[in-house]
């Protein structure tokens, strides 16, 4: 699977994800998004915990390649489902609002945080990302 991740290159090591949340209708509608609600997302090492407050989901991720292209940081991975667990400590956690919509063979996903959205496409194979035409 491929996931295409909006952001600008800061410098060789920095990218920034971040859009300008005045940006959310227009992107919106440009893409069709439909609201999929609050989630909250964890991760423990390699393992995502996805919480949309009825259920969590656990994936195993296993990044293969990142490159950097035409504004979009392009990550090669796999992600298997595996047995539910009991946490307590996270690496990260972050809570959005996800708006999504499927493209042909696209799923677009648009993050709203507090004060600023980010953007991301998946895909099976990057010939499908790049026949859609996608660019924010």
């Amino acid at each position: 699977m491929f996931i295409f991740h909006y952001c600008e290159k800061e410098n060789e090591y920095l990218f920034n994800e971040k859009i300008n949340i005045n940006r959310k209708d227009t992107i919106i509608q440009k893409y069709k998004l439909n609201t999929i609600g609050r989630i909250n997302e964890y991760w423990q090492n390699n393992i995502l915990i996805i919480s949309d407050r009825n259920h969590l989901d656990f994936f195993r991720i296993i990044d293969h390649d990142v490159i950097y292209q035409d504004n979009f940081l392009v990550n090669s991975y796999e992600k298997e489902k595996v047995n539910p667990y009991q946490f307590y400590q996270t690496d990260t956690e972050e809570t959005y609002i996800k708006y999504e919509n499927t493209l042909g063979n696209v799923k677009i996903i648009l993050k709203e945080y507090n004060d600023y959205l980010s953007f991301q496409c998946i895909c099976e194979k990057k010939e499908y990302f790049y026949s859609q035409k996608i660019f924010i």
